[in-house]
């Protein structure tokens, strides 16, 4: 059952466009963008875990 709600998905999204600008500015070199964008994936991949109930499932996570 992952991401079956509207908020799960929206998580979700959120996590794919970040980590879609981490690999842009990755790519160009962007070390202040880098940063953001790492930030802002974790953020976002944190709370898809957190709504789809997996916290306690992915042990070192």
């Amino acid at each position: 059952r992952f991401s079956s709600s509207t908020e799960e998905k929206s998580a979700v999204d959120s996590f794919n466009s970040s980590l879609s600008s981490l690999f842009t500015s990755v790519s160009k070199s962007d070390i202040n963008s880098s940063k953001s964008a790492f930030v802002s994936s974790a953020t976002a991949l944190e709370k898809w875990v957190e709504l789809a109930g997996l916290t306690g499932k992915l042990k070192g996570f």
